[in-house]
């Protein structure tokens, strides 16, 4: 069999596995984000006083809600107040972007799943 279609199917092989890698990495990303967005629509609509806040490693501490206000992360360790409506907003933003790169990756993968059976048709004529 020829090296180079060897090395072809390789190099295809190894690019499908990155997509699907990334596909799942997405597909989590997303989930979190709505699960997220779940929660922020639960602390919109609670009556509650007070929450466990989490601070790491399955710490929590009690704390008191004396505004639904939010702390959002804008970059550069800068922090804006939003409401958690205005932080839902952010939220399906986001979730939207992830689906088109989503949508981008399964198109390239879908490609990828062609080229690796055209190579596969091709080395099976080479063999013969």
């Amino acid at each position: 069999m020829d090296q180079e279609l060897i090395l072809k199917a390789g190099l295809l092989h190894r690019h499908f596995n990155e997509i699907e890698e990334k596909l799942n990495f997405i597909e989590q990303q997303v989930f979190e984000l709505q699960n997220f967005d779940i929660g922020l629509d639960e602390l919109d609509k609670s009556k509650e006083s007070g929450m466990l806040a989490p601070l790491g490693k399955g710490i929590f501490i009690e704390s008191e809600i004396k505004d639904k206000k939010l702390f959002v992360e804008v970059g550069a360790g800068i922090l804006i107040r939003k409401s958690p409506e205005e932080a839902r907003k952010i939220i399906v933003q986001q979730i939207n972007k992830l689906k088109e790169i989503k949508h981008n990756l399964s198109d390239n993968l879908t490609s990828v799943k062609k080229g690796l059976g055209d190579l596969m048709k091709e080395v099976k004529r080479a063999e013969s």
